[in-house]
């Protein structure tokens, strides 16, 4: 006896992408995914509930948090901070005997990254300040003069 390949249906088609919409009609489906879980794990369709999951409810708290505290970490954009005109302002709050403290030049990063993400300021300042002028005493940012800045 010889096998007959079986037909596959001809209306599924597994390399197209599902829509969410169409599977969200179950209470369960893509809301309370949990492999570990006795319902899901014996569930057939349980690759597509966590796909549909990922898509839905953990986006939704990425977007979340990211409206409430700006970017993620890889994610800040940095190129709107100009460090030589930072410099400049720090010089000049120098020149008045009234130096600026790390955290206003932290304040100012961030305002200008458009970000509320203190530790994507603090990881850029210590990446960025060595190659500028500045250097940070007792909580205070001080601007070298040009004459005695490292080569």
């Amino acid at each position: 006896m010889s096998r007959k390949p079986k037909e596959i249906a001809a209306s599924v088609d597994l390399l197209k992408p599902y829509t969410p919409s169409v599977l969200k009609d179950d209470e369960c489906f893509g809301n309370m995914w949990d492999p570990q879980h006795k319902d899901c794990s014996i569930c057939a369709d349980i690759e597509v509930c966590g796909l549909l999951y990922q898509q839905t409810t953990i986006a939704a708290k990425k977007k979340k948090f990211e409206d409430e505290n700006g970017p993620t970490l890889d994610l800040t954009e940095f190129s709107n901070v100009d460090l030589k005109k930072l410099e400049a302002v720090a010089a000049k709050y120098q020149e008045e005997k009234d130096p600026m403290t790390l955290d206003e030049l932290m304040d100012a990063v961030a305002s200008l990254a458009k970000t509320k993400d203190t530790v994507a300021v603090r990881e850029y300042l210590k990446r960025e300040l060595p190659l500028t002028n500045m250097i940070i005493q007792n909580n205070e940012i001080h601007v070298q003069n040009s004459n005695n800045s490292r080569a």
